[in-house]
């Protein structure tokens, strides 16, 4: 796996539907990564709380293709958008050395 192109999502989260907005990111990433090629993405929360993925993409053309359906996606997306509290703007990134060693550290899970 070869990452080219990155995607960063942030998101504030209402507090008591954290859970909810992780159970849905959760669902949505698995049936971007198993319908639209993507590599996957990690969720983090920064210093000041707010939710950011990472998504990881093959190229710009992957990322933007059109959509295959993705099960349950308006549901899942339904499920975010009513966790979300307010929205940033995606910033894209071109990769140009890339050192992420997901093998070593894809096991390791954290909370």
């Amino acid at each position: 796996m070869e990452a080219r192109f990155v995607a960063i999502y942030r998101w504030r989260i209402a507090p008591e539907k954290e859970q909810q907005f992780r159970e849905a990111w959760h669902a949505m990433t698995e049936g971007i990564y198993v319908h639209r090629g993507s590599h996957g993405s990690r969720l983090h929360r920064d210093a000041n709380g707010c939710y950011v993925a990472i998504a990881l993409w093959p190229s710009r053309e992957a990322w933007e293709a059109a959509a295959p359906n993705i099960p349950n996606a308006d549901e899942l997306l339904a499920r975010m958008r009513d966790s979300i509290v307010e929205t940033f703007p995606t910033e894209t990134l071109n990769v140009i050395d890339d050192l992420w060693h997901s093998d070593s550290i894809g096991s390791r899970r954290t909370s």
